[in-house]
């Protein structure tokens, strides 16, 4: 698939990009920005994931609250099937109801039907501004209650909200040595980002306040009038004030994959749940095997996307060797673990696969 990695072109009549499959979601991103546009997936692996793998996933990210699926952006797509046959369904049409729309299917398949070489993806615009905020607080009640009122006052300026917990925290900053700008105290943290899309946004005037046209200084705005509302809620907080604070920021959030693999061998899951059973889940799995691992909870709250990342201690610790250890917490975790996301109504698989 790296050998597949041209991209064929922007078409900005229609804000669509045809691109090979093996082409690095980084690179999709930076053939993007001249124009204006951007992939409508974002996530911490941009580096090294495939735009096929994506597909594949049907991968959500960080920016799913705001531009939705693989699915919802996918408008065309070429595979190859297991007999050699090529599916071309590159018309590149917003509109096509002529049958089945046969590219979904492929689309969160895993190459289980089959190889997809090519797509036709619907990009949105680049913000023209983003303001960053990083919240402290207490507990999951309050995150939920965070996640309300984001949503109620950005309205459609919310572009991500993501949480983490104390242990993701530590692991962050003790594996990685990433420091989190409210400190590692703190149960829990909000990530909440509003985002500028450049639409004329009419200020009433005065005598005294002239009118003014600035999206930026009105999200600016809103953010501030979120804070006021949960002031109750949170117990620190911090607004970025310019692109490195803002990128400190989001560095602690997308580090906690890594900070957990580097900890130790990691048990790692990718769960959709009602947002009432996220934390009630990470205390059950701290309360199996808390004993012989490191538990963290963190993920896309707007979405009902948690990950969960369980990694081994010091296996000497226990006097077993490391496969046994991990045998031991295999035994433990599984099945079990999916027979409470059942239990829960969710689902195993939120945006990985299977």
């Amino acid at each position: 698939m790296n050998r597949m990695n041209r991209i064929h072109g922007f078409d900005n009549t229609y804000n669509i990009v045809r691109t090979d499959a093996g082409v690095i979601l980084e690179n999709l991103m930076e053939y993007l920005k001249p124009f204006g546009y951007m992939p409508p997936v974002d996530l911490g692996a941009r580096g090294s994931c495939h735009i096929g793998g994506n597909l594949a996933t049907n991968a959500g990210g960080m920016k799913f609250l705001k531009y939705n699926s693989m699915h919802a952006n996918t408008i065309g797509l070429k595979a190859v099937l297991a007999d050699g046959t090529i599916l071309d369904d590159m018309k590149c049409l917003r509109k096509d109801n002529t049958g089945y729309d046969l590219k979904q299917l492929f689309i969160g398949s895993e190459g289980t039907l089959g190889i997809i070489t090519e797509a036709a993806i619907l990009c949105p615009k680049i913000p023209s501004d983003s303001n960053v905020a990083l919240l402290a607080c207490n507990s999951f009640e309050d995150v939920t209650k965070i996640l309300v009122k984001a949503k109620e006052i950005l309205g459609t300026n919310l572009s991500a909200i993501e949480y983490f917990d104390n242990a993701c925290n530590r692991v962050v900053s003790s594996v990685l040595k990433i420091t989190n700008p409210l400190g590692d105290d703190h149960r829990f943290y909000v990530l909440t980002e509003a985002s500028d899309y450049g639409l004329p946004t009419p200020v009433a005037s005065s005598d005294d306040q002239p009118a003014s046209g600035e999206q930026g200084n009105l999200v600016e705005e809103k953010l501030f009038a979120l804070f006021d509302s949960i002031s109750d809620l949170i117990v620190d907080g911090v607004v970025a004030q310019d692109s490195s604070q803002t990128n400190a920021i989001w560095k602690t959030r997308e580090g906690i994959a890594e900070g957990f693999v580097k900890y130790g061998t990691t048990f790692k899951y990718d769960l959709s749940l009602p947002i009432n059973k996220f934390d009630v889940l990470v205390q059950e799995i701290r309360q199996k095997a808390g004993k012989y691992t490191v538990t963290g909870g963190y993920g896309h709250i707007g979405d009902g996307n948690i990950h969960i990342n369980s990694s081994l201690k010091n296996h000497d610790e226990f006097g077993l060797s490391k496969r046994e250890l991990y045998k031991k917490v295999e035994g433990i975790f599984e099945p079990w673990v999916f027979e409470k996301v059942a239990e829960y109504q969710g689902s195993i698989s939120a945006e990985h696969g299977i």
